[in-house]
C-alpha cells in the first residue's frame, strides 16, 4: 500500500486526524508532515518496519516543513529557540517497526531531524525495536545534537524510543546507549582462515562495536556440552537455559571474558578448567546444580561480576570461603543475598548468615591409626559406628533397596487408622490418564491390592477440581501425583501438588510422592516444588525397578503380614503351602 505525496492537498488545513492503522503501509507516507492541520496521526499495527528519516527528508525540506508548522490563523511562523506549546503525534504503536535510519547527516539534514523531533512525537510503544550496533548513528546524532543545545532533552525520543532486543538492553532509550553495549552479526573475516571464523551450529555470532570481539550465542540451544571450536577473537560465551552437565577442557577457554552458564544441569567446575579461565572476568553460573565450588575460583584475579543463586549448595567445610568471598567487595557478586546453602535436609537458608562454625565436614577417624595402638575388640567397634554410620546417612537408599529386594518394609510403617478412607489417591494430566491407569493405577490394585482413588476416574461428579482434591487429601494415606510437559498449566495437577506439600509440612512428611514422565527435574519451574524435588523425592517412570521403589512409598500398616514377594500369585502359593501343613 503506497500513499501519494498530493492525496490530501485538498484537506491541507482541514484535516486533523488522519487514521491508517491496520493497513499493509511500508513506509511513512512524508505528506503527514506537510498537512498544517494535521495534529494526529495514527499508523498503528502497519507493516512499517522502519523509521527512514533520510527518505523522510529526501521528500520533504526544512523549509517546507516550516510552512507546515505556521499557525493556520495568523500564518505566524514557529519560534525554533522555544520548546513548542504541543507536539504533532505519529504512533507507530504495535506496528513491524525495528530500526531507525539517519546516516549520512549534512547540515541540511541534521536540521530537517532537529526540527522533526522538536515538533513530532514519534510514539514506538509495542514494536520490537532493535538496537544492534546499527542504531548507534541514531544515538550519536541526538546526543550531539542536545550537546549544541537545539534539543533540550524533553522530547519525545529521548524517553519513548526504547530497545526490545537485545534482552540485555530491553527498555533502555536509544538516546542511553553506549557503543560497547551493542553488537551486530558477525561476518566473516577476509583475512582468517575458515576455522577462524566459523560459528558453531546452532549458535549465533556477533561482534560488539568498538572493540570488535566476538560473542557466541547459544542460549537456548539444546547443547549438553560446551561448544568444541569458536571464532577467533571470541570473548563471550553465552550459553544460558541448556542442559550442560560439566565443563570441558577446551584451547578458547584461556581467551573467555564472558562466561554464562545460567539455567543449565551444571554439577562441577572442576580444577582444570577454573586454572585456563585466567582472563575471565564475569561468570554466571546462577540456577545450576553446584553443591559446592572450589576455592581456586577465587582466585581469578580479572574475576569482577559473579552469579551464584539457585544452586543447592551445602553448608559445609568445602564451601565456608564460599560465604567469605561473596562478600568480599573488590568482586560483585550480583545475588549475594540470593545464594543459598542447606545444613542437612533444611531448606536452605542465606549463606552469609549461617554463623560459621557451622561449616563443618564429618570426616571419620582413620583405621589405619587406631588399629596399630588398640586391641581387636576396639577396632571391631569402631568399624560397627562406621557402617552404622555410613547406614544412618545412607538409610533410605539401604531401607529401598532391602524392600526391593526382599520385600521386607520392617521400617516406617504407617500406624493402623481407620478414618483414611483410601490408601492413595493418584492424579496425572488428562493426556497420561490411559498410560497411568495402565502402568500405575492397575499395578497398584491388582499387585499390590492397594485401595486406589483415581482423580482422573473416580473424582465425583459436581464437585468443584478443588474440594475433589481436598476430600483426596484429608482421606488418603498416600498422595501419588504424575507431572508431564505442561502439568502447570492444569489446574488439578498443580491444586494436589500444593496441597500435597503443605499436607508434609504439616504433619506427613513421606504423603506425596512426585512421579516425573518424561521429563527432568529441570524442567520444574515452581519453586516449591523445585525445593522438594532437588532433595531427591521424586521418581522418574523410566528408572530401574520403578514399580517396586513406588511400592515402598505407599503406606504399609504395623498390623500388616510381611511377604518376601508382593504379587499376587506369591501370595497364593504361601498361603496354600500354610494350608497343606
Amino acid at each position: 500500500m503506497h500513499v501519494s505525496d498530493k492525496a490530501f492537498d485538498t484537506l491541507s488545513i482541514k484535516l486533523s486526524l488522519l487514521d491508517l492503522s491496520e493497513n499493509p503501509l511500508k513506509e511513512i507516507p512524508p505528506i503527514i508532515f506537510l498537512l498544517r492541520g494535521l495534529v494526529n496521526t495514527n499508523l498503528e499495527s502497519t507493516d512499517i518496519e522502519i523509521l527512514d528519516f533520510v527518505e523522510i527528508i529526501n521528500r520533504t525540506s526544512t523549509y517546507r516543513i516550516l510552512e507546515n508548522l505556521r499557525n493556520p490563523t495568523s500564518g505566524e511562523y514557529v519560534n525554533l529557540k522555544i520548546a513548542p506549546d504541543f507536539q504533532r503525534v505519529v504512533s507507530l504503536r504495535n506496528s513491524k517497526l525495528r530500526s531507525i535510519v539517519m546516516y549520512n547527516s549534512t547540515e541540511e539534514t541534521v536540521n530537517t531531524f532537529t526540527l522533526l523531533a522538536k515538533y513530532f512525537t514519534f510514539q514506538t510503544d509495542g514494536a520490537h525495536l532493535s538496537c544492534d550496533c546499527n542504531i548507534l548513528n541514531v544515538t550519536h546524532l541526538v546526543t550531539e545534537i542536545r550537546e549544541k543545545g537545539a534539543l533540550s532533552g524533553t522530547e519525545a525520543l529521548f524517553t519513548g524510543w526504547t530497545c526490545s532486543w537485545p534482552d540485555e538492553l530491553r527498555q533502555r532509550t536509544v538516546a542511553s546507549l553506549r557503543d560497547e553495549e551493542t553488537y551486530c552479526p558477525f561476518r566473516k573475516e577476509r583475512n582468517l582462515t575458515e576455522i577462524e571464523t566459523r560459528c558453531p551450529d546452532p549458535c549465533n555470532c556477533y561482534v560488539r562495536t568498538g572493540v570488535s570481539t566476538i560473542i557466541v550465542d547459544c542460549q537456548h540451544a539444546r547443547l549438553t556440552s560446551l561448544p568444541a571450536f569458536v571464532p577467533a577473537r571470541t570473548r563471550e560465551l553465552w550459553l544460558q537455559n541448556n542442559t550442560i552437565k560439566t565443563v570441558e577442557e577446551l584451547p578458547y577457554l584461556q581467551q573467555l571474558e564472558t562466561l554464562k552458564l545460567s539455567a543449565n544441569n551444571l554439577q562441577d567446575l572442576p580444577k582444570k578448567v577454573l586454572d585456563q579461565l585466567t582472563s575471565l572476568r564475569v561468570l554466571h553460573v546462577d540456577d545450576n546444580w553446584l553443591t559446592t565450588l572450589l576455592p581456586d575460583l577465587g582466585d581469578l584475579q580479572q574475576l569482577r561480576s559473579v552469579r551464584l543463586s539457585g544452586n543447592p549448595f551445602r553448608c559445609d567445610c568445602n564451601t565456608r570461603w564460599l560465604k567469605r568471598w561473596v562478600l568480599d567487595p573488590e568482586v560483585e557478586v550480583e545475588d549475594w543475598n540470593d545464594i543459598k546453602c542447606s545444613l542437612d535436609d533444611d531448606e536452605g537458608q542465606l549463606i552469609t548468615r549461617v554463623p560459621d562454625e557451622k561449616f563443618v565436614c564429618k570426616i571419620a577417624p582413620s583405621l589405619t591409626q587406631l588399629a596399630v595402638p588398640i586391641a581387636v575388640p576396639v577396632s571391631l567397634a569402631l568399624l560397627l559406628v562406621i557402617v552404622a554410620v555410613i547406614a544412618f546417612i545412607c538409610r533410605r537408599q539401604l531401607k529401598v533397596q532391602l524392600y526391593i529386594y526382599t520385600g521386607l518394609h520392617t521400617f516406617d510403617r504407617d500406624p493402623s487408622d481407620d478414618r483414611f478412607l483410601y490408601d492413595v489417591t493418584v492424579c496425572c494430566s488428562l493426556g497420561d490418564q490411559d498410560w497411568v491407569l495402565t502402568n500405575v493405577v492397575t499395578v497398584l490394585e491388582m499387585a499390590y491390592n492397594y485401595k486406589v482413588f483415581f482423580l482422573n476416574r473416580d473424582a465425583f461428579l459436581g464437585y468443584s477440581i478443588s474440594n475433589n482434591v481436598r476430600h483426596c487429601v484429608k482421606n488418603s494415606r498416600r498422595l501419588v501425583v504424575i507431572l508431564s510437559k505442561g502439568w502447570d498449566s492444569e489446574e488439578t495437577l498443580v491444586t494436589a501438588v500444593h496441597q500435597g506439600l503443605d499436607k508434609c509440612r504439616k504433619d506427613m512428611v513421606h504423603f506425596l510422592t512426585v512421579v516425573l514422565h518424561e521429563i527432568s527435574p529441570r524442567d520444574i519451574q515452581d519453586k516449591d516444588l523445585q525445593q522438594f524435588v532437588k532433595k531427591g523425592r521424586f521418581l522418574t517412570t523410566s528408572e530401574n525397578h520403578f514399580h517396586k521403589k513406588l511400592a515402598y512409598e505407599m503406606p504399609h500398616l504395623q498390623t500388616d503380614k510381611i511377604f518376601l514377594c508382593c504379587r499376587k500369585v506369591r501370595k497364593l502359593r504361601v498361603l496354600s503351602s500354610f494350608t497343606t501343613s
